[in-house]
């Protein structure tokens, strides 16, 4: 067998002449036989298809003329697809196509049973809309002419003489007394590309001439001059002779001019520009050739120009696209010595791309047309490489192949018609990538974890003698508990499937409850599970895995503690080698979220691995809260392995602003610019230090930054003999602008005090802003002189901090906004939607009512933001005044008493934006604008957009002392308890616990709490009863990082035996993903160790700067839905970290993005990534089909042929062979599979009937539904008939559980629905059916507009159905006029459907003229409408769905509106149906950033403070609240905007006086002023630690 590549590669083939060369009298098509092109027909497009049509007249008042292009090719008269004219003179018909094309051929439809065909002697035109208001058309060109008459019923397909560009064709009659009948007309052809209309063609559009070099056949000798390139150097100016215009010698016989573009373009048209001042006449005759070559023997021909070009310039359109890199203009015909000048030339073409990506995403014409080849081997079918399917592995079975022993081999494809080739892709089997292998195992090294009677190595020698020698066998130890064997493959393969060969001499019942598993390394504590085997293996198992297994070593173990050894006869491991992989990410397209500066996504591939400095690594935005990073390896891929290498930066924010900037000073004896120049000398040196004049009352210096800087030191340097107590009680001030040159967005700043120095310093003075400020000038000043000689005289200065980004984050765009009142139509929301018009009455601009006095504007930034500056764009116009005597203020709730001011402005702005800084930088989730008075009652206040730009998100992470619960936890041994049982929540200790093996010497246990948190201590439940009576001693705690640390911090080591629960402080916290607890050796070597757990909790927090979590995805294309997680151990990213996709994942992109964002964490850095793989696997890795062997059902069944019959695997596509059939009578059949789990549909494959009847497989859409009775969504529309096969793609993917086949119906009698085979292929989404039957809304909370009597909104959640009299149910008052009832589903749901249940004593008529509407706030101004209920009412039950599913908390029915007196709305439950998209966790803070009240206030150590997410209480105020300490009763308290179950509250007390914090109650209230609280807690003792958990 010969070789194939081994390597797939795309092949593109360019050709390299034009495919229409010649003289344009050698240009012909050569149309194919019609019965060809008819069998082809359907798969090319039909230009005409539905397009507007006209006629001269028409014979019935009922003909349309565009049934002739209704698609329908039934040509007889009772069809009504037919059109015909009245016998008239020259009668006509045309149709106007779906876009410009270059018409190649017209099949024409005649009426079929009729005495004479009326159709002949008819002209084809094509025409093209005129912009002339007198003319409607302008003639394009001719196509043909049909002399005789086409025979009744016949259909002819009608080839163009030479393709004409156009959009309109148009049939014609000659003649008195003449009719045209037409069934059915479609225009085939190429589409026009560009798609350009020459009528208003101008010279915008890109001229690929201008500039080039440009030759001629000669040069005049006289007065004119004219080189060549006057003809393309961009002048236009020929109206004398001493324009810019070409000339050839007048005794020149074959004058010609050329260009050359430098590259090979496809060329569409040129226009000509002719001189204007005499000559004109002499451009005629001349003709457009393009060249591959400047001495082209066969030049194609563009155009050819017979008449005088009269007019300043002419567009002459090639006639066909003609490829080439030089262009020549030449005179033809008879002899005539006459110069060629020319004004000037333009080229308009497009590139020829060579990237393959390109031509992929171009439509591929030879879909599914008719193919041959020299031979066939077995059943590679040459139709194979053009049925869609690109997959290019041998074993997928989608590639054709001639026969081995064809000395001659060809493949050829019928394009079904003359056409411009383009490109061609090719795509190679990749045979030889993967090696594949029955069994990997044999002769291979094996271990196992005892030996009793045979060595492992005898399940791997090819032994199968299983049941007569015993030395054949390998046989583990009776009084090994834990059994288990493996095999060492030496080189990492994919695994299939595991064969396993019992013993037969006896004891073949042991072989029983054991797992097959796949490792890395022998020490892999996570290997994957091929497969589970539960009953007894008779004489030999195969065991398939689910999903091929990526390893190197298979092991077989047994579940322990075992009573019987582990015995095996022989193993064979199935699968495929891999070959040798690379870096397929390796100088590949990259993309990634946001790009901070210049440090781009490709900087990540780029093979530079040295990232220490900045632009040698990819990083986004600081504030890009969903950071990712994706490479496009342009191939689907088996993803084995990903490597990411951390950049190593160092922060570099710290540098001397001031260097070499502007500068200025009150008086100069020595330049200003001398302190800023970066030189440094003792000496008293004019040329080194800056200086004031003696005498300057009052001297100053100033840089200007010439940007925004937060300013955090000054350093300033002078000289230190001689004179250095000059500078002394001077002052360091922010400000800015530049002194002198203040513009008027500034004029109001006063200067920010950064610093102030009084007593005289003779060293260098470091000036240190705290807090930090903000500002575009450093002024440094002297207060008071001493004496006229005191100077200022600086050597040096330098100003250090952080730079404030122009275009920083705009944390304000798309948040919620509100304003105290509104002018009609102009809501709070505009000015943050990213509108900057300015102009009012567009509608951009935000307006309070008129009458107004205290107006104001808020934004909520939904996260607590450190403000740099605001920035107000005004409205332009007569109102610009308005903006005057305004605050802005920086909140940390929405309601605070006294907010922090970031800036007064008290004069009326009227530029068009000004910027406002903070400073220092506040603190605050909200910007309030507020007016403080108003001048008139018409002073509103007008904002047409507001920008906050800002620092790092603060938001301090999440609390929690149950970090442990639930998470992952190992143990160095199983003792027949779990390690999980430790952190179930199970604190029932006498049978409910974890323990390791007897014989384990160093027992530890470990629990990864899935990222890295501060751990502040671990709390050990323990009581009498507990674990077995093991004692709990001598044992360490320790936090690590990651799960092999060698020497982890320890948090406390315990010596004691523990007698009841205790809770372990770590001092200090540690930082660590994993909390091991491990048992020191003992002395006694002979001594048990075991190490028993009850109940292990983790308490801590989050610190997301100490966070690297993220994802690493492997997507099928880049906005892939559903991408495929590549699972891995280590989180902490120290210097690189290998992922092993385990299994491997097949994809085209890869994509690192991070899980959370929290503080110092939106950060995504990464310097380098490699991506390992092979370019292929066998298909059915990835791409499952899930509907083999599913249940089936179809509408109806004939002959036996039921619908399971499509789902069986069976591809036998004939009568006796596996299909479906429904009933002949049955005129809506339609076909279902239910896939048992919900599934994201990419594609779905249709297999026809092969041996009679395929043409009744047409005029179906495929279907994917969620649940039953929901609206499907729809996959695909065919509505021609299928050949073999057919697959479609769901773009974009659909999910759902059940995928049907409908045929669109009324069917006629025969027309059944008859499928061979179908497949469902695409990616399990994890979905359960509860999103169908599971009512959410059960047992919520339930409230309504009024209540009648008992009958309260809870009646209707309390899952009764049935309401008969003595039931109770929801009812609102009759008086109510808009009743409405809502539940609170706690969480936000995707909801799909509600239920809803009438009542059956009496009644059931007011249930009717309802609207379901989803909120996603109890509040919510804007709800979604799921569904309408108006005229009828809902006699028992009725289910509504959502399409497409609607996400929200609530859910809300309300009748609209006035309801007469009486009527009332009242029902007997609500069901609601979805999925949960956010879970509730009892873990969520729901107090923080809400309004917080105290009773008294000191030191302004306001209640707010204990809610503001910060948790530094160890320092001091200012983070702690505080009361007087003359408050009798002190209280504090928080408002959390909507009623909780309150699980648990947590105090963090700090590390002031404890003693202060004791006596105390923890209430729960509903209202403010609830005089029935409930107690949560009553705390005597003083709280002795930093934090307390009260439940």
């Amino acid at each position: 067998m010969r070789e194939v590549v081994l390597i797939g590669f795309l092949l593109l083939v360019l050709f390299n002449t034009a495919v229409f060369t010649g003289n344009l009298s050698k240009y012909k098509y050569h149309a194919p036989k019609s019965t060809m092109w008819y069998n082809n027909a359907v798969n090319r497009k039909n230009w005409a298809l539905h397009g507007t049509a006209n006629q001269s007249s028409s014979l019935d008042p009922v003909d349309d003329p565009e049934r002739v292009v209704d698609g329908n090719r039934t040509n007889t008269w009772n069809s009504r697809s037919c059109s015909t004219t009245e016998s008239s003179r020259n009668p006509w018909w045309y149709v106007k196509l779906q876009q410009k094309i270059r018409i190649e051929e017209v099949l024409i439809v005649s009426r079929c049973c009729v005495i004479r065909s009326r159709l002949g002697d008819f002209w084809i035109h094509i025409l093209n809309e005129s912009p002339r208001v007198f003319r409607r058309f302008s003639y394009a060109g001719y196509c043909r002419h049909i002399k005789g008459n086409i025979t009744a019923g016949v259909s002819r397909l009608v080839p163009c003489v030479h393709p004409v560009l156009g959009q309109i064709v148009r049939i014609s009659m000659d003649g008195n007394n003449r009719a045209i009948d037409l069934c059915e007309v479609e225009v085939y052809g190429t589409p026009y590309v560009p798609e350009i209309n020459y009528e208003k063609y101008t010279t915008s559009f890109y001229n690929w001439a201008r500039g080039m070099t440009a030759t001629q056949s000669s040069e005049s000798k006289n007065q004119w001059r004219k080189s060549a390139s006057n003809a393309v150097d961009g002048d236009y100016k020929c109206k004398d002779r001493l324009g810019s215009f070409t000339h050839t010698n007048e005794q020149d016989s074959e004058p010609w001019w050329m260009v050359d573009l430098q590259q090979i373009l496809v060329i569409t048209h040129v226009k000509v520009y002719n001189r204007m001042d005499c000559c004109r006449n002499d451009l005629r005759r001349f003709e457009v050739r393009i060249l591959f070559q400047p001495d082209d023997p066969e030049p194609a021909m563009c155009w050819f120009q017979e008449q005088t070009v009269m007019k300043e310039s002419t567009i002459l359109p090639c006639i066909t696209y003609v490829k080439g890199r030089y262009v020549r203009i030449n005179y033809y015909g008879p002899l005539e010595l006459r110069p060629l000048s020319l004004c000037e030339v333009e080229v308009t073409a497009w590139k020829v791309v060579t990237d393959p990506e390109y031509h992929k995403s171009r439509d591929n014409l030879v879909i599914n047309k008719k193919t041959y080849q020299s031979t066939t081997d077995g059943h590679r079918d040459s139709y194979k490489a053009v049925d869609g399917n690109p997959v290019n592995n041998w074993l997928s079975n989608t590639c054709s192949r001639t026969a081995i022993d064809d000395n001659y081999p060809w493949w050829m494809v019928d394009l079904g018609g003359k056409m411009f080739v383009e490109a061609v892709l090719i795509f190679f089997p990749l045979e030889k990538v993967e090696t594949f292998s029955e069994n990997w195992a044999i002769y291979k090294p094996a271990l196992q974890s005892s030996t009793y009677s045979g060595l492992a190595d005898k399940a791997v020698d090819g032994g199968y003698m299983c049941a007569k020698y015993r030395y054949t066998l390998s046989v583990t130890d009776p009084t090994d508990k834990y059994p288990w064997w493996m095999v060492d493959l030496v080189d990492t393969i994919m695994v299939k499937e595991v064969k396993i060969f019992n013993r037969q001499d006896c004891c073949k019942d042991r072989l029983v409850s054991f797992y097959i598993e796949v490792l890395q390394s022998k020490n892999d504590t996570v290997p994957g599970i091929c497969h589970y085997q539960r009953y007894i293996v008779d004489v030999y198992g195969v065991f398939p895995c689910n999903r091929y297994l990526r390893g190197r070593y298979v092991r077989i173990r047994k579940e322990g503690p075992a009573s019987e050894n582990l015995g095996l006869c022989e193993v064979e491991v199935k699968g495929y080698k891999l070959v040798a992989s690379k870096d397929w990410a390796m100088g590949m397209p990259a993309f990634q979220s946001s790009t901070a500066g210049s440090m781009s996504a490709n900087l990540a591939v780029n093979r530079n691995y040295k990232c220490s400095v900045h632009g040698s690594f990819a990083q986004t935005y600081q504030h890009d809260l969903n950071a990712w990073w994706m490479v496009d390896l342009k191939q689907t891929l088996s993803v084995t392995e990903v490597i990411i290498y951390n950049p190593e930066s160092k922060d570099t924010s710290i540098q001397n602003w001031a260097w070499h900037m502007p500068t200025g000073q009150s008086s100069t004896f020595s330049h200003s610019r001398y302190a800023v120049d970066g030189v440094m000398d003792s000496v008293d040196s004019l040329r080194h230090c800056a200086r004031t004049q003696i005498g300057d009352a009052n001297p100053w210096w100033a840089v200007n930054l010439r940007q925004l800087i937060e300013v955090e030191v000054v350093i300033i340097k002078t000289r230190e003999e001689m004179i250095g107590d000059r500078l002394h009680d001077f002052f360091v001030e922010i400000l800015q602008a530049f002194p002198g040159s203040t513009p008027y967005a500034f004029r109001d700043y006063l200067p920010s005090l950064c610093y102030h120095q009084k007593e005289v310093t003779s060293a260098n003075a470091r000036c240190v802003c705290n807090p930090p400020l903000k500002g575009r000038t450093v002024r440094i000043r002297k207060e008071k002189p001493f004496h006229r000689g005191d100077i200022l005289s600086l050597c040096q200065v330098e100003v250090q901090g952080r730079k404030i980004p122009h275009d920083s984050y705009n944390w304000a765009w798309k948040r919620p906004a509100f304003q105290s009142t509104t002018d009609q139509h102009f809501g709070a929301d505009l000015a943050v939607d990213g509108n900057k018009d300015l102009w009012f009455h567009h509608g951009s601009c935000t307006s309070t009512a008129i009458g107004d006095s205290h107006p104001w504007w808020m934004v909520d930034l939904e996260v607590v933001v450190m403000v740099d500056l605001v920035v107000i764009y005004n409205q332009l116009g007569s109102n610009d005044y308005r903006l005057h005597d305004i605050y802005i203020e920086i909140l940390l709730d929405r309601y605070e008493y006294k907010p922090a001011i970031c800036h007064y402005q008290d004069k009326a702005i009227t530029l068009s934006f000004v910027s406002f800084v903070c400073n220092p930088s506040m603190k605050g989730r909200y910007v309030r604008i507020r007016k403080e008075s108003v001048e008139s009652p018409d002073d509103v206040l007008m904002l047409c957009e507001i920008d906050v730009r800002g620092g790092i998100r603060v938001a301090p992470g999440i609390e929690s002392a149950f970090w442990s619960r639930g998470m992952r936890a190992f143990q160095s041994s199983e003792g027949g308890k779990a390690a999980a049982l430790a952190v179930d929540g199970d604190y029932s200790c006498d049978i409910n616990y974890s323990c390791t093996h007897e014989l384990d010497k160093t027992p530890w246990w470990m629990v990864d709490m899935g990222q890295i948190i501060q751990v502040l201590g671990v709390k050990m439940a323990y009581n009498s009863s507990c674990c077995g009576g093991q004692p709990l001693s001598n044992f360490f705690i320790e936090v690590t990082k990651t799960y092999k640390e060698v020497s982890p911090p320890i948090c406390h080591y315990q010596n004691a035996s523990l007698t009841k629960s205790t809770t372990f402080l770590c001092n200090p916290h540690l930082l660590g993903q994993y909390v091991r607890i491990r048992k020191a050796p003992l002395s006694n070597s002979s001594a048990t160790n075991i190490l028993a757990l009850c109940e292990v909790d983790v308490q801590g927090m989050t610190l997301g700067h100490y966070s690297n979590e993220f994802n690493v995805e492997v997507l099928q294309s880049g906005h892939d839905s559903a991408p495929l997680v590549c699972p891995h151990e280590t989180l902490a990213v120290d210097r690189s970290v290998m992922f092993w996709c385990h299994p491997p994942l097949r994809g085209r992109y890869v994509k690192v993005s991070k899980t959370y964002a929290t503080e110092g964490n939106h950060v995504l850095k990464l310097c380098e990534v490699e991506v390992k793989g092979v370019p292929t696997v066998p298909v059915d890795i990835t791409s499952e089909n899930w509907a083999v062997g599913k249940p089936a059902s179809q509408s109806s069944t004939q002959w036996n042929k039921p619908a399971r019959n499509a789902v069986d695997g069976n591809y036998n596509c004939s009568y006796y062979g596996s299909i479906t059939h429904t009933d002949v009578n049955d005129k809506f059949p339609w076909w279902m599979v239910d896939l048992e789990t919900w599934i994201n549909v990419t594609a779905v494959k249709l297999y026809n009937r092969a041996d009679c009847c395929p043409q009744r497989l047409h005029d179906f859409t495929v279907e994917v539904i969620g649940c039953l009775n929901m609206e499907p969504g729809i996959c695909h529309n065919q509505t021609t008939a299928v050949e073999k096969f057919l697959s479609v793609s769901c773009n974009p993917p659909l999910t759902g559980r059940y995928v049907r086949i409908r045929k669109y119906g009324p069917m006629a009698k025969d027309d059944v629905l008859s499928l061979c085979e179908v497949e469902v292929l695409g990616v399990k989404t994890g979905e359960s059916n509860r999103i169908c039957t599971h009512n959410w809304a059960k047992g919520k909370v339930a409230s309504q507009s009024t209540t009648f009597q008992s009958n309260s909104a809870r009646h209707a959640i309390d899952g009764n159905f049935f309401c008969e009299a003595d039931v109770p149910f929801s009812e609102t008052n009759v008086n109510d006029q808009n009743p409405w009832w809502m539940v609170d589903l706690l969480s936000t749901f995707s909801i799909t459907a509600v239920k809803l249940y009438n009542r059956a004593d009496c009644c059931q008529y007011r249930l009717k003229n309802l609207a379901i509407e989803i909120l996603k706030q109890a509040d919510d101004t804007l709800p979604v409408l799921c569904c309408n209920l108006t005229r009828e009412y809902i006699e028992t039950h009725r289910k509504f769905f959502c399409t497409p599913p609607l996400e929200g908390r609530y859910v809300r029915i309300r009748k609209y509106g006035p309801v007469p007196f009486g009527e009332t709305l009242s029902f007997c439950e609500v069901k609601v149906f979805g999925s949960k998209v956010v879970p509730g966790f009892e873990s969520d803070n729901w107090a923080r950033g809400m309004p917080a009240i105290q009773s008294t206030t000191d030191n302004a150590l306001e209640a707010r403070i204990a809610v503001d997410g910060d948790y530094s209480c160890f320092v001091g105020p200012p983070w702690t609240t505080e009361t007087l300490d003359s408050d009798p009763h002190p209280w504090w308290m928080v408002d959390l905007e909507k009623l909780i179950l309150v699980t648990s509250v947590t105090v963090f007390s700090g590390n002031h006086n404890t003693e202060l914090l004791k006596d105390f109650v923890i209430d729960c209230l509903k209202s403010r002023t609830d005089p029935s609280p409930s107690l949560c807690h009553h705390q005597v003792e003083a709280v002795k630690t930093n934090e307390n958990h009260f439940l």
